[in-house]
């Protein structure tokens, strides 16, 4: 198996509360070749709020990571966080302005003419390449049977428009989480509110408006029959599952995971190696509705 080398920009909540979901896609992209290479000294991308307070520092923030990136000699950068993708796509959109790369670069203290260059993928984006996928399809040990997803992209992974490819997923009825799950035998439930907001950017200041939007999310998840939601972003997550957690007196219980855990099932590790065992809902029968592939 030929080995594809790809730069990779955790971000913060991957080294912390999502580490699952850092350890399940080093776990993955290990099985089916792909190195993932972290920038030596990278920084916050500043999504938490240097985005809203000071737009010359975000920049310089998402400058700086894309600049360690192309130092490394690496052209393609990989970030699983939403927020992280959102933030550094939105940097090096904007470094392709001469007078914006300009003050990047004395702000950074380095000469960033080959930055703009760098192209920033989302996680599902690199998987759900062809061959990609086909590899995982390859290097599958297990199926699903019978396990009902559906796959929640939430705000920020296919949005905003302008700053996504056009042969990228659709802002309102995204499919590459759908296929890649499909693909390992489950199945994948339609579902109305795949890319709407869960509110997680408002769980600090404004958590009764966070409530009403997870709630009305994981009310249309249980409703479409599904025995668990699989996202890609750390902050969905974390909203979502923490919100499930306080509901559950209320006998509303529904497994939050990340997509690269469930792949990770398929490829044969173990819930204990992609972190299932760490979530707050972790009661589902997963050994059930494994089979050999």
């Amino acid at each position: 198996m030929a080995t594809k080398t790809v730069s990779y920009f955790p971000g913060c909540s991957l080294h912390g509360l999502a580490k699952p979901f850092d350890t399940s896609t080093r776990l993955v992209c290990g099985k089916i070749g792909i190195n993932l290479q972290e920038p030596n000294d990278w920084n916050c991308c500043g999504a938490t709020s240097a985005h809203s307070i000071d737009h010359s520092l975000n920049l310089t923030l998402g400058a700086r990571n894309l600049y360690l990136v192309e130092k490394s000699g690496s052209n393609t950068v990989t970030a699983p966080c939403a927020a992280c993708f959102s933030n550094l796509k939105r940097s090096s959109i904007e470094l392709q302005d001469p007078k914006k790369r300009q003050l990047a670069s004395q702000l950074v203290g380095e000469n960033l003419k080959e930055v703009e260059k760098v192209s920033v993928i989302h996680l599902l984006e690199l998987l759900s390449d062809h061959s990609i996928s086909k590899s995982i399809k390859q290097n599958m040990k297990y199926r699903f049977t019978d396990l009902k997803i559906v796959c929640y992209y939430g705000c920020l992974t296919v949005r905003p428009n302008e700053e996504s490819d056009p042969e990228a997923d659709s802002s309102e009825n995204p499919q590459s989480m759908d296929k890649l799950l499909g693909a390992l035998g489950a199945d994948v439930r339609d579902w109305s509110h795949k890319s709407e907001c869960c509110g997680g950017s408002h769980s600090l200041c404004g958590p009764d408006l966070a409530n009403i939007r997870t709630d009305e999310v994981l009310r249309q998840a249980i409703a479409s029959g599904a025995d668990v939601i699989a996202v890609a972003c750390p902050l969905c997550h974390s909203n979502l599952e923490f919100r499930l957690h306080a509901l559950q007196a209320k006998g509303k219980q529904i497994p939050v995971v990340f997509f690269t855990q469930l792949l990770g099932l398929a490829l044969g590790y173990t819930v204990k190696e992609v972190g299932l065992n760490k979530m707050l809902v972790n009661s589902f029968p997963w050994r059930e509705k494994l089979t050999l592939a």
